[in-house]
């Protein structure tokens, strides 16, 4: 049966669902659907055949009233390093650089958000933020998906991967901090903001975030 992960355990509310016999071998044989797959990584699939599948969401990250800002907190794995089954190298490791928390704000038509770090970065190092903005009057697929790349000195803003003026976006940093400062109308005026945050040393993931959804101010009218 699966469990929550430790780290989620006491953030969200959960739903499990059993399955039952005809579900779980339904779910095996769609795997095993995806022959090369499969008979490449079968031991890795199977482990996600399990008698239950769970459920749960965070709440959204409310900006839509009086809120001036709010912090999302952190679920960086950087406690977990020490552990044997960790798979960085000892300098990857050394290098390693987490996410403490994100604190955002929407201040003159812009969403600010700050990315705390627990260690200065690197020059190695980089940080990527992820803002996806939503209407419910615009195909999700239409709005844009802004990321934006930052190093120490250097930072690039792609939407959907076509790479967009750097001025589009004010990027502010400090040893252990970078503040973001976005446009809505570069997010497409949206309602609600999908975001995450991931830092990385050269092509190796370090953190990664979960997934936030940011109401916005008028979100609810």
């Amino acid at each position: 049966m699966l469990s929550p992960p430790k780290v989620f355990k006491n953030q969200i509310v959960w739903e499990s669902l059993r399955l039952s016999p005809e579900e779980i071998d339904l779910k095996r044989n769609a795997l095993k659907g995806h022959h090369s797959q499969y008979m490449s990584s079968a031991r890795y699939l199977s482990s996600f055949v399990r008698g239950n599948e769970i459920f749960g969401d965070f709440d959204p990250v409310d900006l839509s009233v009086d809120v001036h800002e709010a912090v999302i907190p952190s679920d960086s794995k950087e406690e977990e390093i020490t552990q044997d089954d960790w798979q960085l190298t000892d300098n990857q490791k050394v290098s390693f650089v987490g996410v403490q928390e994100r604190t955002v704000r929407v201040v003159d038509h812009n969403l600010e958000i700050t990315i705390r770090l627990s260690h200065p970065m690197g020059q190695a190092v980089g940080v990527s933020v992820y803002l996806f903005g939503y209407r419910s009057d615009r195909r999700f697929e239409e709005m844009p998906k802004i990321i934006i790349k930052t190093g120490t000195i250097l930072y690039d803003v792609l939407d959907q991967g076509r790479k967009l003026p750097e001025n589009i976006v004010k990027v502010s940093r400090r040893p252990k901090s970078i503040t973001l400062s976005v446009p809505l109308e570069v997010l497409g005026n949206p309602q609600k903001i999908l975001t995450s945050a991931q830092t990385y040393l050269g092509k190796v993931p370090l953190d990664w975030l979960s997934w936030h959804a940011i109401e916005l101010p008028g979100s609810k009218n």
